[in-house]
């Protein structure tokens, strides 16, 4: 998986200080978006959720109860997404996903990802770093790493732009340079008699 130009660029001027935690995807159960609801709820955190799908009538019976806290979006432009990943404390990322592309893109725009500690979050994600894992998949686990990103500096993380640099390895320049270094190599490999 690699991001491309039109997917989201580093947020210059951001500052890691953001109003709120963020998520933006596919409304769909698996990625466990409830969960991100019901701990932000516990832990008295703001949550913006972007995104549309079969769950998303659920969600909003979820937060109803909470409009102070939780704010639910459709689909939004890029322009608008990006001003939104600039006023976010980090992205929450709660499914386990053989990689999913979304915390990669919050990454790429210099935002902090607290993910489920498994699936392909464990190839970007460095824990105290560019973000931080909670254990299980739990309202509990996640309220307490909300609570524990909470109580660390803004300094405790990368800069932005450091973070950013964490997911350049997904680049599509990076895709290209992977792509020539095999072909270049396969062409040297001598060949073996038949």
């Amino acid at each position: 998986t690699k991001l491309n130009k039109n997917q989201i660029e580093l947020v210059e001027n951001s500052s890691n200080d953001g109003q709120y935690f963020i998520n933006f995807s596919r409304q769909v159960g698996w990625k466990r978006l409830d969960l991100a609801i019901h701990a932000c709820i516990e832990s008295k955190q703001p949550l913006v959720l972007i995104g549309d799908g079969p769950e998303h009538q659920k969600l909003l019976q979820l937060s109803k109860a909470h409009p102070e806290l939780i704010t639910l979006h459709s689909t939004l432009p890029q322009s608008e997404l990006k001003e939104y990943l600039k006023n976010a404390k980090a992205f929450i990322f709660p499914s386990e996903e053989p990689f999913g592309i979304a915390p990669v893109e919050a990454l790429a725009a210099g935002c902090p990802v607290i993910a489920l500690k498994q699936g392909g979050a464990m190839d970007y994600i460095q824990d105290d770093k560019n973000g931080l894992f909670f254990e299980e998949q739990s309202v509990d686990s996640l309220a307490q790493t909300l609570k524990n990103f909470e109580a660390k500096s803004v300094n405790s993380f990368l800069s932005p732009q450091e973070i950013s640099a964490t997911a350049t390895k997904f680049s599509t320049e990076n895709f290209h340079r992977k792509i020539r270094q095999f072909i270049e190599k396969v062409q040297k490999t001598p060949k073996e008699p038949k």
